[in-house]
């Protein structure tokens, strides 16, 4: 049956034709989406415009012309580096009459490069997926997991001989700070006005174990501790001092630290500022007097 031959129950759409024929799919598929919430139910959605593709025959081959393969959810979707999408990308599959085709091939591929610099990959680091088409003629990719590069990537979904095929643009961010691992340079003792002879070293990493690259930098803040506080300060007799994150390993390093006047304990306090979430660590250090008492 050709949906030339269906009755009209919208808006003018034009002359006959395979160009009045693509208008009229893509409003059809439209309601499916909306109606079925999904890909459950897209027959009976479409058959509120048109009782006749209700109870047209659903294709089992792909020996037809296919109309198009229609994006259902899972565009504009965002996540983390090395995190997996939170939803799988949904498709379903017409021919040229408005049936859904049942048992042919989708085939997922992610799109990269130029200004696409997001990264991903399908289960064992695939960069394409091929799916077959169930009830509905409906199609959903297997998990989506995003790679090391951060930005947006595209994922086509194409069956052969189609007509028109499916997009979906999907980010990739930075993944955020978890914890922040105390490196080396606690426990020192320095007599009063000399420096620490090492700085304090932390080692920021994210979720999976990874240095974190989101541009975050470390506050090292210093403070008395103890029954004998002491004192001390960063360079220009600063409180506080903040240091960058490497991209290679996580350290953050702190400048050089110098023991006050007063003789007794102090603490360094390392947080970020940016996650506040993500316990500090703290550090301890002596300050010795220089007849050798703390």
């Amino acid at each position: 049956m050709s949906t030339d031959s269906l009755p009209e129950n919208g808006p003018p759409d034009g002359p006959p034709g395979p160009a009045r024929r693509r208008r009229r799919l893509l409003a059809w598929a439209g309601l499916a989406v909306a109606c079925a919430a999904g890909v459950a139910g897209a027959a009976s959605a479409l058959a509120l415009v048109t009782p006749g593709v209700a109870s047209a025959q659903v294709r089992t081959t792909a020996d037809d012309p296919i109309a198009m393969v229609i994006s259902v959810s899972g565009t504009a979707q965002t996540t983390t580096t090395r995190s997996p999408f939170e939803q799988p990308l949904r498709v379903l599959v017409y021919d040229d009459n408005g049936h859904p085709i049942v048992g042919t091939t989708v085939t997922f591929r992610i799109v990269t490069g130029s200004s696409l610099t997001g990264t991903a990959a399908f289960p064992g680091g695939a960069q394409s997926a091929d799916v077959v088409t169930g009830a509905g003629g409906a199609a959903e990719s297997p998990v989506l997991t995003a790679g090391t590069g951060v930005g947006f990537l595209e994922v086509t979904a194409n069956v052969v001989r189609e007509r028109y095929g499916a997009l979906f643009t999907l980010r990739v961010g930075y993944s955020p700070a978890a914890r922040i691992d105390i490196v080396s340079g606690d426990g020192q003792s320095a007599l009063a006005g000399t420096n620490f002879a090492h700085p304090l070293v932390v080692r920021v990493l994210d979720a999976h174990g990874y240095p974190v690259l989101d541009g975050s930098r470390v506050t090292f803040r210093v403070g008395p501790a103890g029954p004998r506080p002491g004192t001390a300060a960063f360079p220009g007799g600063q409180a506080s001092a903040t240091a960058g994150i490497s991209a290679g390993n996580g350290y953050a390093t702190s400048p050089t630290l110098t023991a006050g006047s007063r003789e007794g304990t102090i603490a360094v306090t390392v947080s970020l500022p940016q996650s506040p979430n993500v316990p500090d660590v703290v550090f301890t250090a002596t300050v010795v007097s220089r007849n050798g008492s703390a």
